[in-house]
């Protein structure tokens, strides 16, 4: 199914599934129970095609399986609480917050035909398999006291599909990364966003201070290395002009005995003359 194309025909009682309905205490939660071979069908094509999900979707869509996302999402955003919370102070102009949204029924709700254009362009490894199980409305199944109902599914992702979480990443993908040039800061995590932002001088003035202090810290220590080499030749130039100030008043005495010499030598050769 992740080769070529088939016709929905084919695939039409594979995909059909069981619904059943969780209370969310309030409202209700659609899931369906299907074949027992999309199971490993889906988690097969997952694993071969996780990696180009996660290129794609990188941190601007953390519900793609990108690795400690999550945990570095929660990090994240406390930090950039603390630090826009230092910078803004009492100023009102420097004003900002945080948005938490919960999509209703996100899975169900979402736009299937945008979902399976953008795995053709940004997932194409995936995007046969995707076209395959989701090109037609599949038969949902809800048995009840009265008899059984069939509901047809013509948009979202089938929920207890391993595929469906990856469905959602890449539908709403697109319009997460145009967030990007709101001006805001956000990181998108399965159907809850957080939003945090200010302007965006101060996230510039915050990665620049943050630099500073990096190489304030990586500086002190070679400073304090090259200080030690400079004190010791210092200490050495002082004893070299010690040492020469004590062998100057050596050097005189010693010339002083010359000079005796020299006059009594000139004496001597005046005395040579006059005889």
């Amino acid at each position: 199914m992740g080769r070529r194309v088939f016709e929905w025909d084919q695939v039409k009682a594979l995909m059909a599934c069981r619904l059943v309905t969780l209370d969310k205490c309030p409202g209700v939660r659609p899931v369906g129970i299907g074949e027992a071979i999309r199971r490993p069908l889906g988690k097969a094509v997952m694993k071969e095609t996780r990696e180009e999900l996660q290129e794609a979707c990188r941190a601007d869509q953390l519900c793609s399986g990108l690795m400690r996302g999550l945990e570095g999402e929660i990090h994240a955003v406390r930090e950039l609480w603390e630090t826009l919370t230092e910078e803004a102070g009492d100023d009102p102009e420097k004003a900002f917050g945080t948005l938490l949204i919960d999509t209703k029924n996100a899975f169900n709700a979402a736009n299937r035909t945008a979902g399976l254009w953008n795995a053709r362009i940004l997932w194409p490894r995936a995007s046969t398999f995707f076209f395959n199980c989701y090109r037609g409305d599949a038969e949902l199944f809800l048995r009840g006291t009265h008899g059984t109902t069939t509901i047809s599914s013509r948009e979202g992702w089938t929920q207890g599909d391993p595929i469906s979480m990856a469905g959602y990443a890449i539908t709403i993908f697109p319009l997460v990364r145009a967030l990007r040039g709101s001006g805001s800061r956000q990181t998108e995590s399965k159907t809850q966003s957080e939003a945090s932002g200010s302007s965006q001088a101060a996230g510039e003035k915050q990665i620049r201070m943050r630099e500073s202090r990096q190489a304030d810290r990586e500086t002190q220590p070679e400073s304090s290395e090259n200080s030690q080499p400079d004190r010791e030749s210092q200490t050495g130039a002082s004893e070299s002009r010690q040492a020469d100030s004590k062998t100057q008043p050596e050097t005189s005495e010693s010339s002083q005995p010359d000079r005796e010499n020299q006059l009594g030598a000139s004496e001597s050769r005046q005395a040579d003359r006059e005889t």
